[in-house]
C-alpha cells in the first residue's frame, strides 16, 4: 500500500473509488494537498514553528471543522523544533 493510499484510508476513504458525492474527497484530499504544499513552503523559509498553527487551521477549513471563534494567529516561539 502507497503511502497516499494509507493517507486516504485514515480519512474513512476508499483510495481510487468515486463516490456518488465527492465532496468529502475533495475536502481530504485539499487538506492533505495544503498539508503537504504548506509544510515544505514552512521548511524552505524556516518558519515551522510559526506557521504551525496557520498549517493546522487551514487544514481543519479545508476539511470543514473551522469553529468560527478559532484563532488563527501564529504563536511566537522561540522553540526551533518543527
Amino acid at each position: 500500500m502507497s503511502a497516499g493510499d494509507a493517507a486516504v484510508r485514515a480519512f474513512g476513504l476508499a483510495p481510487g473509488e468515486v463516490p456518488d458525492d465527492p465532496t468529502r474527497t475533495v475536502r481530504v484530499l485539499g487538506a492533505l494537498g495544503a498539508l503537504a504544499v504548506l509544510s515544505l513552503a514552512a521548511t524552505e523559509l524556516g518558519s515551522t514553528t510559526t506557521w504551525r498553527s496557520l498549517v493546522v487551521a487551514t487544514c481543519l477549513d479545508a476539511l470543514g471543522h473551522r469553529r468560527p471563534d478559532a484563532d488563527v494567529t501564529p504563536a511566537r516561539s522561540t522553540d526551533p523544533e518543527a
